[in-house]
């Protein structure tokens, strides 16, 4: 990151002057409450370039949802039917599972 710092390759500031509505920045990290990690890191980062009005304008113009990514695997365990027989009685031929999600 100070390497960014030292030679920004893009500047943010040029974006959010050309910006005329409301922006939703959307993050797809795996992990619990990723927009707001993501949008405190954004304003931690833009602190440290000295971009305030950058950091004004993001509060009045964007938002950060939390999202949940897609947790289901494409191919499930060989032994799931039998899992799923065993602890709930019920053939399903199609078991779907789901990867856990990373609290990190």
């Amino acid at each position: 990151m100070q390497n960014h710092l030292r030679h920004p390759r893009a500047d943010p500031g040029k974006a959010h002057g050309r910006q005329r509505r409301p922006l939703t920045l959307l993050n797809c990290d795996n992990v619990r409450h990723n927009g707001e990690r993501f949008h405190d890191g954004m304003v931690e980062f833009l602190q440290l370039t000295g971009k305030q009005a950058v950091i004004d304008w993001m509060a009045a113009n964007t938002t950060c949802p939390n999202t949940m990514v897609d947790r289901i695997t494409p191919r499930p365990a060989a032994d799931l039917p039998a899992r799923i027989k065993a602890q709930t009685g019920i053939d399903d031929k199609a078991p779907v599972m789901g990867r856990p999600l990373s609290s990190g």
